[in-house]
């Protein structure tokens, strides 16, 4: 569903170029749990932002079904990014002035599709379903970091999107919440069947995934 061809990224440091992604191919498949491990500085946070249409390649492609996401104008790419993608970062990036519920709402507000009570609805299924029922109303400066980590998750989730990506979720958290958050991954995985797509240091967060690439210098090395 999702494919990289020869993906290269390079940035202009002074008068040298830094080659950060050196012509990766990678095919996504629909369903499946796909974890991308390197150390620090190989390349795997610019990658997911290729791949999830957050910024362009420098050469090489990357095609959701087949349509190049770089030729799409601004606004086709926020919807496809609204829509068919969700994100799940290492700082959680809630809205301080916002409500749990309020915050997961966004998304669905943004496209419009449905009408309020039906996105308020969801939104309080998806906590519900990231065990946050009693935490509806709590703003996340009322809410620990592993309970703000599930309130984005839900948030990423409100669209159903087909591929959630995820860039480092347990790496601001202490060890058993990130275990709790990555159960909660697994899980919302096998219940809607959404492709996930998790960049991470720590292998031990996607041991148990289908497939796992490693990445070092901007390389794959399998």
């Amino acid at each position: 569903m999702l494919e990289a061809i020869g993906l290269t990224k390079e940035y202009e440091v002074g008068l040298n170029v830094l080659e950060v992604l050196k012509g990766i191919d990678l095919s996504v498949k629909k369903g499946e749990v796909l974890g991308i491990v390197g150390p620090s500085g190989a390349g795997k946070s610019t990658l997911l932002h290729l791949l999830g249409g957050l910024d362009d390649p420098t050469r090489g492609k990357v095609l959701l079904e087949g349509t190049d996401i770089a030729e799409l104008n601004d606004k086709k790419r926020a919807q496809l990014r609204n829509i068919y993608f969700g994100f799940v970062f290492q700082f959680y990036h809630l809205l301080s002035e916002f409500t749990a519920v309020e915050n997961v709402m966004l998304p669905a507000l943004i496209t419009n599709r449905e009408s309020r009570s039906r996105i308020k609805e969801k939104a309080q299924v998806l906590l519900k379903r990231c065990g946050l029922l009693e935490r509806l109303y709590h703003r996340p400066s009322e809410l620990s970091g592993g309970e703000q980590q599930r309130v984005a998750i839900a948030r990423a989730l409100i669209n159903r999107p087909q591929i959630l990506f995820c860039d480092e979720p347990t790496g601001n958290l202490d060890t058993e919440t990130g275990s709790s958050i990555k159960n909660l991954l697994w899980q919302l995985n096998k219940e809607y069947n959404t492709t996930l797509l998790i960049v991470t240091h720590a292998q031990e967060i996607v041991k148990d995934a289908t497939r796992i690439i490693h990445l070092k210098d901007g390389k794959m090395l399998n």
